[in-house]
């Protein structure tokens, strides 16, 4: 079998799964939303504090949360743009901002594991892409978050932004696992709940891919042509200036070897799902992020496929 094609299999037999299991009713909309909520609160956490608990820690990797926020910052700014001379209405153009500010990263460090799997460097490939996602978490949790409140400012207020953040599970795996790599590993933590955290953190990507494609196609109370409209800048945005922008960070902080490759997979992240809880919580146009998450997830494929053909990751 060509070796694009072994990489990216597992992947699209997974994320086809899932659209197949929505299909059929077996994980229907409403279930899909509380695996991933399990898959965020629960299985990526523990996956994370391992992963993170066995990388070494080295000066260059605290440049990638700074690039994830450059990143999103640029595509926030380009929708932002774009929003602003088609004047679109406040609950649109909050909807497609919240799209185009925020990765699924979850999605892409992922794919990142898979790729460099064969080479035995998936765990420290995830590690670099768990740690941009760390930035993009930081950032939906303030920015993005504001930016969506502002839009509908009734919905909510800025303390409870920083009580979401600080409850946030990801937030403390992280830094929890970076003190646990610097305290020595896996001889840092009780044997028991370090077996507990490795059984649990191995269910997190098959969930992950599974869960995406069961939301693929999901367009919450129909959609007009504004909406499609919105939709399609702010996943272009998204995938299409994070990937230049993440190319741009890359070359001028330095950037080589698995921090490079990492940057350039996470730059290309589909929106995030925060985008849907945003639009739901604030009344925003919801049916702008469903179509802007589906849509990115085609954009992120293509543009992987470009990645993964020029030699560019995967190596």
């Amino acid at each position: 079998m060509n070796p694009l094609a072994e990489r990216l299999l597992p992947v699209a037999l997974l994320v086809g799964g899932g659209w197949l299991l929505r299909r059929t009713g077996v994980l229907p909309a409403e279930l899909a939303r509380g695996v991933l909520r399990l898959v965020f609160f629960v299985f990526l956490p523990a996956l994370l504090f391992v992963v993170l608990a066995r990388t070494r820690l080295e000066p260059r990797l605290a440049l990638l949360p700074v690039v994830a926020v450059g990143i999103n910052l640029a595509a926030l700014g380009a929708a932002w743009l774009i929003g602003r001379g088609l004047r679109w209405p406040p609950s649109v153009r909050g909807a497609a901002l919240g799209a185009s500010g925020v990765m699924m990263g979850a999605f892409n460090f992922s794919i990142l594991a898979l790729l460099y799997a064969p080479t035995g460097r998936g765990e420290a490939a995830l590690a670099r892409g768990a740690l941009i996602d760390f930035g993009n978490a930081l950032l939906s949790v303030t920015v993005i978050y504001l930016i969506a409140r502002a839009h509908r400012p009734e919905g909510g207020s800025l303390a409870e932004g920083i009580r979401s953040l600080l409850a946030t599970p990801l937030l403390w795996s992280v830094l929890l696992g970076l003190a646990a790599s610097a305290a020595g590993g896996a001889a840092a933590v009780p044997a028991p709940v370090w077996k507990t955290l490795d059984l649990v953190g191995s269910a997190t990507l098959p969930l992950v891919f599974l869960s995406v494609g069961a939301f693929l196609g999901i367009v919450p109370g129909g959609a007009g042509p504004l909406a499609i409209g919105a939709a399609i800048v702010a996943a272009g945005c998204r995938v299409g200036v994070g990937w230049i922008a993440g190319a741009l960070l890359a070359w001028l902080l330095g950037l080589g070897g698995l921090e490079r490759a990492a940057v350039l997979v996470m730059a290309i992240s589909p929106c995030g799902s925060t985008a849907l809880v945003y639009s739901g919580a604030f009344r925003l146009d919801a049916s702008v992020a469903a179509n802007a998450i589906s849509l990115s997830i085609l954009f992120d494929s293509l543009a992987l496929l470009v990645l993964l053909a020029t030699g560019a990751v995967g190596a």
